[in-house]
């Protein structure tokens, strides 16, 4: 592998001895792209349009599967270095929800989605784990549902740190 480069949720890989007519896999911090496209012996073209490419310096996997079942991997020596940590584009802006939680919450971010996919990877709100929605989810937006919040005026007036009986009609 010589070289490796990527603009938006593309990856491109150059060098020699690609396999056209095979299939091919590439992988970036166990977030696997959605496509491959070998589009000759020296250039190979990824795209992870799904989750995004993952936020992180990391040594992309590329391999070729033949549809006979051989199997081959590339031999990559460069990695994948991103100028910053992951710009958030915009969030939803004046969100009001109420201290039960569950409302959602987007985050522009390109890749940010694929980001969160590698393990210890998290969005938190007061501490407390903002679960990601893969529904709503993709490569440009991550979107997770707000965790309740219990504050001092939540846990007093509305006891909802608090077991309570439910009875029915």
């Amino acid at each position: 592998m010589q070289e490796i480069s990527h603009s938006g949720s593309i990856i491109t890989f150059t060098g020699t001895g690609f396999l056209t007519g095979w299939t091919g896999t590439a992988t970036v911090n166990d977030v696997e792209s959605d496509s491959v496209s070998i589009t000759s012996d020296t250039e190979a073209v990824a795209s992870f349009t799904t989750y995004g490419i993952p936020q992180t310096t990391e040594v992309p996997s590329l391999h070729f599967t033949h549809e006979d079942g051989y199997a081959l991997y590339a031999s990559i020596n460069s990695t994948i270095t991103f100028a910053k940590t992951t710009e958030i584009v915009s969030s939803t802006a004046a969100l009001e929800c109420s201290y039960a939680g569950g409302c959602s919450y987007a985050i522009e971010s390109s890749g940010l989605y694929g980001t969160l996919q590698a393990d210890g990877n998290e969005i938190r709100m007061c501490g407390s784990l903002c679960v990601l929605n893969d529904d709503e989810s993709n490569a440009d937006y991550a979107v997770c549902s707000v965790p309740s919040l219990a504050t001092t005026f939540s846990t007093e007036n509305y006891k909802i740190t608090q077991a309570h009986d439910l009875n029915g009609l």
